[in-house]
């Protein structure tokens, strides 16, 4: 039996220092690795993993295709406003995209935006940029302060 190859795009991820995994063909996919190598046996664990989950066909093999995004060249003098020029040209390409086109691209920045945001606050978290605020919401509850949800 011939699969059609699950198509996942890789590309790296500044913020993380690391690799990013993402799919349509697979939803809430999220892998990370340091190397390409890594990442590549991380995602062949998890294909073979979903499929004995769901009941594939033991020894039928599911092609999947990894389509490698470069990380982008930055040069060292770039300055705020070559950023804001590629900001706007973004903007443009965003707004050309087709229907189904923008479906796919709001899917991927939803779970991007969402992984960028939970390293932020697992960063904040660990360096102890939250204590503060979860020092005085514990106050305000054992002071009697908050209600029940």
């Amino acid at each position: 039996m011939c699969f059609k190859p699950i198509q996942i795009f890789a590309f790296w991820d500044d913020a993380a220092g690391s690799w990013v995994a993402r799919s349509q063909d697979i939803p809430n996919l999220a892998a990370k690795a340091e190397s390409r190598q890594a990442l590549s046996a991380k995602l062949k664990t998890i294909v073979v993993e979903l499929q004995r989950e769901f009941g594939g066909s033991p020894g039928a093999e599911i092609p999947v295709e990894i389509l490698w995004k470069a990380p982008p060249q930055r040069r060292p003098d770039e300055d705020r406003q070559s950023r804001s020029e590629r900001v706007r040209r973004l903007e443009r390409e965003i707004a050309a995209l087709l229907p189904d086109e923008l479906t796919a691209f709001r899917a991927w920045f939803v779970a991007y935006d969402g992984e960028m945001w939970d390293r932020q606050i697992e960063a904040d978290a660990s360096t102890g940029k939250l204590d503060r605020l979860a020092e005085a919401a514990l106050a305000e509850h054992r002071a009697g302060k908050t209600r029940q949800l």
